[in-house]
C-alpha cells in the first residue's frame, strides 16, 4: 500500500511539472527548512511582474538579530522587510535567480546550469567573490520523491582568479526541477554564516514535516491522560498544582471551526498563603479549542511570522521539528509585546507593565502536536512573580511519555501532615462543627475566597466548636486553625 501512496504523489507531481523550468522558489506552496532542530519557512505572500522578470516576496519575518542595526532596547523584536531567504527574490527568463543580502547584495543561482559549470555567485566590492561551480546533476530522492537535482560548491577568489581561505568554502546549494531549494544558506546574512538549511516538508502536495496548526495541536481522543505541574510563586505566596486532564468526550460545533471536548478534572493543590493546605478537587468540565477564529492567528502563522493571540495582540511563534514529548512537533508562542514603534522598522517591544498587575499571565507558551499546551512560563523580575506549567506525563492509546502522578497519594500525604482536627459537614448549610482541637490555645479564622477574615475565634481549652454562618452567601471559604505548634487550612463550600 505504501509503493502504491508513493506512486500516486509521483504521478502527481510529475503531471503538475511538465515542461516547468528550474527554479529555486515557487508561490504556490509553503516550503519548511530544517536547520539544526529549528524550522523557518518559505511562503510568497505577494509576487509582481517587472519587464520579463517575475518579483517574489516572502512573508515579513520576526528577527532580533535585527537589533543590532538599530536603537532598540533589549526587549524589543522586530518585523522587517526581508526573511531568511532576503527581501525578495527575482526570477529571470534564463534561470537566473536573484536574492539579496541583508546589505542589499545580490547572490544569483543559475538554475539551468549544466554540470561542471562556473559562475559569480556572488562579489564583493574588492573584485573578490565567491565561485559557483555545479558539481552534480544526478537523480536523487526529496522528501521521499525521486527527482532531478542539482549541486552547486562554493570556492571564494580574488579578482585575479586566485582560491582564497573561507568558511564558506566547500559549502553547498542543492536545487531540485520540482521542490526547488533543498539545501541552502541563510541567503540574507550571506556571505557571513555558514549554517546550513534544509527542506523538511512542503504542503503542495502535502510532504514532509508541515506548519502545526491548532487542529493539529488540539487533536485530542476520548481516553487521553494528560498530566501536568503548576507552580506560582511570589515573595510571600507559594502554590503548586498536580493536574490531571482525562478526555470523556469529543464534538464538534455545527460549522466544524471548533471542537469541544469534555474533561475529566482532578487538581491537587498545595498553597502556603495562610500556612499550608492540601485538598483535591474533582470536577468535569467542557474545553472548547477554536480550530479557527481567534487560534489561527496564534497558531496557524509560520514561525516567525507575526500573529494575534488571544490574550495578547501581537505574538510570533517558533517551531522545532521535534521535542522531547516522544518526538511530537512542537511550536511556541510567545506575546506580551506592544503595538509596534520604531518606524519604519515595526519593532515590537515586549511590554513588563502588561503584567506587573496581573495575577500570572503567560508571555511563553510551548504546544505540541496532539498533546495541547505542555509549557508555559513567565519569570517576571518587576513583578516578582514566577509562574510555571509544564506537563510530566500523558497516555495517547498506547502511547506513553513521562511518569504518572497517583493523585490519591498526594492527597493522602498531605492529609498525613495535619492534626487529626476534623470540620463537618462540608458542603455546609450555616453551623460548622470543629472537633478534636489541639492545645493549648487555639486560634480559629474564617476566610472568604478572596482572603477577607469574616470569623476571629480564640478558643483556650476547648476541643470542639461550632461557627454559625447565618447569613454567609454560597461559596468557597477557608478555616484556619492555628497554635504555637502550627496551622492547619480547610477549604469549605457553603451550599
Amino acid at each position: 500500500m505504501k509503493g502504491k501512496i508513493i506512486w500516486w504523489v509521483t504521478l502527481f507531481i510529475s503531471a503538475n511539472c511538465i515542461a516547468r523550468d528550474w527554479q529555486t522558489v515557487t508561490s504556490n506552496r509553503t516550503s519548511l527548512f530544517k536547520y539544526n532542530n529549528n524550522l523557518l519557512g518559505i511562503k510568497i505572500d505577494s509576487v509582481s511582474v517587472s519587464g520579463t522578470d517575475s518579483v517574489f516576496f516572502n512573508f515579513k519575518s520576526m528577527d532580533d538579530d535585527f537589533l543590532s542595526q538599530i536603537p532598540i532596547d533589549p526587549f524589543s523584536i522586530c518585523e522587517i522587510d526581508t526573511s531568511w531567504i532576503g527581501a525578495r527574490i527575482i526570477i529571470h527568463p534564463n534561470g537566473d535567480n536573484l536574492f539579496f543580502t541583508e546589505a542589499f547584495d545580490s547572490v544569483i543561482i543559475k538554475t539551468l546550469a549544466n554540470l561542471n559549470d562556473t559562475w559569480a555567485l556572488f562579489r564583493f566590492s574588492n573584485g573578490n567573490f565567491y565561485e559557483a561551480t555545479v558539481t552534480s546533476f544526478a537523480l536523487d530522492s526529496v522528501l521521499g520523491i525521486p527527482d532531478s537535482v542539482k549541486e552547486v560548491s562554493l570556492q571564494l577568489r580574488d579578482s585575479l582568479y586566485n582560491p582564497l581561505a573561507s568558511i564558506l568554502n566547500g559549502n553547498r546549494f542543492a536545487f531540485s526541477k520540482t521542490f526547488g531549494l533543498i539545501r541552502t544558506l541563510s541567503l540574507r546574512h550571506f556571505p557571513n554564516v555558514a549554517q546550513d538549511y534544509f527542506l523538511s516538508g512542503i504542503n503542495n502536495p502535502i510532504l514532509g514535516i508541515q506548519n502545526l496548526t491548532a487542529s493539529g495541536i488540539f487533536d485530542f481522543n476520548v481516553g487521553d491522560v494528560f498530566q501536568y505541574y503548576n507552580e506560582f510563586s511570589t515573595l510571600n505566596t507559594y502554590q503548586k498544582w498536580n493536574i490531571q486532564h482525562t478526555i470523556l468526550g469529543k464534538s464538534f460545533s455545527p460549522n466544524n471551526d471548533s471542537v469541544i471536548y469534555i474533561v475529566d478534572d482532578s487538581t491537587w493543590q498545595e498553597i502556603s498563603w495562610m500556612g499550608m493546605s492540601y485538598y483535591l478537587v474533582h470536577t468535569v468540565d467542557t474545553e472548547i479549542h477554536a480550530l479557527h477564529s481567534i487560534y489561527e492567528n496564534t497558531f496557524d502563522v509560520l514561525p516567525r511570522q507575526l500573529g494575534q493571540n488571544y490574550s495578547y495582540p501581537f505574538c510570533f511563534s517558533e517551531q522545532k521539528s521535534l521535542s522531547n514529548y516522544n518526538n511530537r512537533i512542537p511550536k511556541t508562542i510567545l506575546s506580551g509585546f506592544s503595538p509596534p514603534s520604531f518606524p519604519p522598522y515595526n519593532c515590537y517591544s515586549f511590554s513588563f507593565s502588561q503584567v506587573i498587575d496581573i495575577y500570572c499571565v503567560s508571555v511563553l507558551e510551548t504546544y505540541v502536536e496532539g498533546l495541547g499546551k505542555v509549557l508555559w512560563e513567565n519569570v517576571n523580575p518587576y513583578a516578582q512573580r514566577i509562574c510555571i506549567w509544564h506537563m510530566n506525563y500523558f497516555r495517547k492509546g498506547a502511547e506513553m511519555w513521562g511518569t504518572p502522578v497517583n493523585l490519591s497519594q498526594l492527597v493522602n500525604a498531605g492529609e498525613n501532615t495535619k492534626q487529626q482536627i476534623n470540620i463537618s459537614p462540608n458542603p455546609f448549610a450555616e453551623i460548622l462543627k470543629i472537633t478534636n482541637l489541639p492545645k493549648p490555645a487555639t486560634q480559629i479564622f474564617l476566610y472568604d475566597e478572596t482572603g477577607r477574615i469574616l470569623l476571629n475565634k480564640k478558643i483556650d481549652d476547648q476541643v470542639e466548636v461550632t461557627l454559625n454562618t447565618a447569613g454567609f452567601s454560597s461559596g468557597i471559604y477557608f478555616v484556619s486553625v492555628e497554635n504555637e505548634s502550627g496551622s492547619t487550612h480547610f477549604k469549605l463550600v457553603r451550599q
